[in-house]
């Protein structure tokens, strides 16, 4: 493809569905009524390849939705801001550091930082939702969950970032290959 925007766009759409997927169809009961998923590991390939807009939007999206699809609605719209939020905030950190070439040092900074993002942002809705003594006992399953998460989109990413053809086609392109 020629335009990039549309590039963009097509590969939002892309993560947006594959995020959902890997939220939905696979959710690992947490015995607190929440669950985890493998949808964090994409959010972090997800921002790698379409930049902090399109990263948003697809993360965003695909992990409200799954939250639709799995019963939890109450939580879409505040899936929708944390989820787009770890995309922003994992990006947005991978980029500022890009240029160290200590791929997987930063990717796993990132994510740890992204997945923070995650812990915190259910909190601060549960606490809303619910209340702090009702929001506490959901924290463990989220640290386990960003645990997981933050792993596995450190292994890939790195595993991204040393080949030429994704750095190509990735929203950093600034040379990270080792």
């Amino acid at each position: 493809m020629k335009n990039k925007n549309i590039q963009k766009l097509v590969m939002a759409a892309l993560f947006c569905a594959l995020i959902c997927v890997a939220t939905a169809v696979l959710p690992i009961p947490l015995g607190n009524g929440g669950y985890a998923n493998l949808g964090d590991t994409l959010i972090a390939v997800c921002a790698f390849f379409t930049g902090p807009l399109w990263g948003f939007l697809a993360a965003g999206v695909g992990s409200a939705l799954a939250d639709v699809f799995l019963g939890y609605t109450v939580y879409a719209p505040a899936t929708f801001i944390i989820k787009g939020t770890m995309a922003l905030v994992y990006i947005l950190i991978f980029r500022r550091f890009a240029k160290t070439k200590a791929c997987i040092p930063m990717a796993l900074l990132s994510s740890v930082i992204a997945e923070a993002v995650m812990v915190g942002g259910y909190f601060a809705f549960e606490c809303i939702l619910y209340t702090p003594a009702g929001a506490i006992p959901n924290v463990p399953g989220n640290l386990i969950q960003a645990a997981a998460g933050a792993a596995a989109s450190t292994v890939l990413i790195s595993l991204f970032s040393h080949n030429k053809y994704f750095i190509k086609n990735s929203s950093v392109n600034l040379g990270l290959v080792l």
